[in-house]
């Protein structure tokens, strides 16, 4: 059972006879102490490897949510509030504005570029009516018929015009008469400029009454993504996110750490056993 090294190395140790239980009683407490020391060893590594890992996702950059969201806003658009600015970003630029409109017999709510280089999706040229668009279509900078993007004009929201000399029409103008639904836009920003965008979506409830002139709007909520020339669909407030070659990296690191601590646990209860 004793390695014979060691009941001689103690049994004759500076010429003196030592009692056997003596012996076993100090091999036993050579032992507990070597198990110790390995599992202190085994502990001390683990937190090496913890703290490899801990250190890596520090380095690493923390991802941004690409999509930015508004929250609810409902901001009303009427005779009352004929102009109503929207920041998309919030960069103290002005991005599109929301005009109440009434003349010749015509009352109408529309939305205009703020500054050059923004634009809407419309969808009908002859009328220039700001398309009202479903939520699996993909705003981006290449537009499928009769979808195109407007960069100049005020363009038709919800609206109603006179039919002979009294009457009203809610149908004659727009697209969100008495509806709900997303406009597409693009804008500039300080980190895309030029022929880079960024693509957004603004939800507008059209109200146009039958028989009078009392059109009004509101503007509900707004998001956007801040990447260049990244695509969006009407209504999406959070970014599908994909792990960057960065993130799988730790991700694999991480795994391959845990690993190892699971083979050296089982190896620790193989030399115990």
């Amino acid at each position: 059972m004793f390695h014979g090294n060691i009941l001689l190395k103690y049994i004759f140790a500076e010429g003196k006879i030592i009692p056997r239980i003596q012996v076993v009683k100090f091999y036993v407490k050579e032992r507990n102490m070597a198990t110790k020391g390995k599992k202190e060893t085994f502990e001390n590594r683990l937190k090496i490897y913890s703290a490899a890992a801990a250190g890596v996702l520090a380095i690493a950059p923390a991802a941004e949510a690409a999509i930015h969201y508004s929250g609810a806003q409902n901001i009303d658009v009427s005779s009352g509030n004929p102009n109503r600015i929207i920041d998309l970003n919030n960069d103290a630029s002005n991005d599109f504005i929301f005009n109440y409109v009434a003349g010749g017999g015509q009352f109408a709510i529309g939305i205009s570029n703020a500054a050059s280089g923004y634009g809407h999706i419309n969808n009908s040229t002859q009328h220039s009516d700001a398309a009202r668009l479903v939520t699996n279509y993909s705003i981006k900078n290449v537009l499928v018929a009769p979808f195109y993007w407007s960069n100049t004009v005020i363009d038709t929201l919800n609206g109603s015009r006179s039919v002979g000399s009294s009457s009203y029409t809610s149908d004659s103008l727009g697209n969100f008469n008495n509806a709900t639904g997303f406009i597409g836009v693009r804008f500039h920003s300080e980190n895309c400029q030029g022929a880079n965008y960024n693509y957004g979506w603004i939800r507008y409830q059209g109200s146009t009454p039958l028989g009078i002139p009392g059109v009004s709007g509101t503007i509900i909520d707004w998001a956007y993504e801040d990447t260049c020339n990244s695509p969006i669909l009407p209504g999406q407030t959070q970014s599908n996110s994909i792990p960057t070659l960065n993130e799988w990296g730790m991700i694999v690191f991480t795994l391959l750490l845990g690993g190892i601590a699971a083979r050296m646990l089982r190896k620790e209860k193989q030399e115990k056993s």
